[in-house]
């Protein structure tokens, strides 16, 4: 096991100038199933703790490095990726799951009880409202909204494998957002969060080969990166209850220029939170006065 570590090592080192070392972990790791912190002893105790692998199971191993050299995102490769308190499906057609936003989820947390209810716009594959669900329990309410068919096929998959037939509450709901806000008149929620597509299209194609293998419809924020925070202040801010709060994922040196969007319609006590890189991350505010 051991020498297919170093001979994997060293195809990557070979075939590749800008593979980083975690994406080859994340490749030996999945594929043959080996904790992070057990391959330090892969040197010392190879014929002690492990069974060589089959020959099929090494030379998936080293197609899937290949992909890894190609550009191909790892988190495809795997088809799975951790966040937060679940385990995502993730595939080609939907936005990949990054650290930075399980500050989002973090920071909401902080504001909502187990029997809050809540919509996320622009779910993607289900990240924002699922983790919140199942960290709050059974009486929590959330609606997940995501209008690309690919990526809600994912939302789909999420539900099902991380609640099974424990899904009550939850609802997985196909639509353009700006198209579905005037369709829940009589509805009212406590929280409305998102973490929308923020890039100015200007700047999508200096983007590096893998994040442009992510659908553009997640990337594309419009010409100033703002289109969808202006769009879902305005559109949505109706449809939070009185005390309730909006809060989002915004892009760097964008949570001023959000912070004053939501400002202009009467959100107040504006929250700006940083991610561990010490990014201006979320911003978050309430809904204290109906206009």
């Amino acid at each position: 096991m051991y020498e297919i570590y170093k001979n994997g090592k060293k195809y990557v080192s070979k075939n590749s100038n800008y593979i980083h070392f975690n994406e080859f972990l994340i490749i030996f790791e999945d594929v043959f199933k080996i904790k992070r912190l057990d391959l330090i002893l892969l040197k010392y105790y190879n014929n002690y703790l492990y069974i060589h692998p089959k020959k099929e199971i090494i030379k998936d191993f080293f197609c899937k490095l290949k992909r890894v050299i190609s550009g191909e995102p790892v988190q495809y490769i795997t088809g799975h990726w951790k966040f937060y308190n679940i385990n995502i499906q993730v595939g080609p057609g939907v936005f990949i799951p990054r650290d930075d936003t399980e500050i989002l989820v973090r920071t909401c947390i902080k504001y909502l009880n187990n029997n809050s209810e809540i919509i996320d716009l622009c779910a993607g594959s289900g990240t924002i409202g699922l983790s919140l669900k199942k960290y709050f329990g059974f009486n929590f309410f959330v609606e997940l909204v995501e209008s690309y068919k690919p990526a809600f096929n994912f939302l789909l998959k999420n539900i099902s494998q991380n609640f099974g037939d424990y899904n009550k509450k939850i609802k997985a709901t196909n639509q353009n957002i700006f198209k579905l806000h005037k369709k829940t008149q009589n509805l009212k929620f406590d929280a409305i969060i998102s973490n929308p597509p923020y890039i100015p299209s200007s700047e999508l194609k200096f983007l590096s080969y893998q994040v442009k293998q992510e659908p553009k419809n997640a990337l594309n924020g419009g010409v100033n990166g703002l289109y969808f925070y202006e769009n879902i202040t305005k559109k949505w801010r109706s449809k939070l209850k009185l005390g309730g709060f909006m809060a989002f994922e915004v892009g760097i040196n964008q949570s001023e220029l959000v912070a004053n969007i939501m400002r202009k319609l009467n959100f107040n006590n504006i929250i700006i939170k940083k991610d561990i890189n010490n990014i201006e991350r979320v911003v978050l505010g309430f809904k204290n006065v109906e206009i």
